[in-house]
């Protein structure tokens, strides 16, 4: 783990959220001298991935094991924390919708705690929260969804205590891919929320 612009080690917290429990499971390891953390996961289960150090974004990652049974090589992440600025982004990937809806759904609830007390702890930022959906659909369906997700989003923030003229929300449909929409798992990280920094 390291600062995106300086590449310092940073020894962060990581958040490991095992979302096949209900409620979810939530274990934190603190990355050592050299920024490094070995996390042993059981297979067969989803997991919510969150690491965070004061004055950065945080960072977010969904690692799905759930039909997994056999893992022959292990995950190894570079991961470069984001400064907080203007115009700074996250890319959320546990914040998941009922299909084709805008509707919040219970396995959403870590990563949005994360985000409500990002917000709280830096309590002077102002927040676009971005939709984006995959190529699934048409385009003016897309547009929609992401703008209604968007806004689902910027009103649990409301709801738990995010002031509103910090908040403003967006929608994107499927005009800003960051993977190839024909594969699944493409489509997957293209149905994201990013949080961008608009003002502090």
């Amino acid at each position: 783990i390291s600062d995106k612009k300086t590449r310092k080690v940073v020894q962060a917290d990581i958040d490991l959220i095992n979302l096949s429990y209900s409620p979810p499971q939530s274990r934190v390891e603190h990355a050592d001298e050299k920024g490094e953390v070995t996390l042993a996961l059981p297979l067969q289960r989803n997991y919510s991935f969150n690491v965070s150090h004061p004055g950065y974004l945080f960072y977010s990652k969904s690692i799905l094991l759930k039909d997994s049974t056999s893992l022959v090589n292990p995950f190894a992440l570079a991961i470069e924390l984001e400064p907080i600025e203007v115009g700074a982004k996250m890319d959320l990937y546990n914040i998941y919708y009922e299909t084709d809806s805008f509707r919040i759904l219970p396995q959403s609830e870590p990563e949005l705690g994360k985000l409500v007390a990002f917000l709280q702890n830096n309590s002077a930022l102002k927040v676009q929260i971005q939709g984006h959906t995959d190529s699934s659909g048409s385009a003016e369906r897309n547009q929609k969804l992401s703008e209604l997700r968007a806004s689902s989003v910027v009103e649990y923030l409301k709801n738990h205590g995010v002031a509103g003229n910090r908040l403003q929300s967006e929608g994107f449909g499927d005009k800003v891919p960051v993977a190839d929409n024909a594969t699944e798992d493409g489509r997957r990280q293209n149905r994201r929320t990013t949080v961008k920094i608009t003002g502090n």
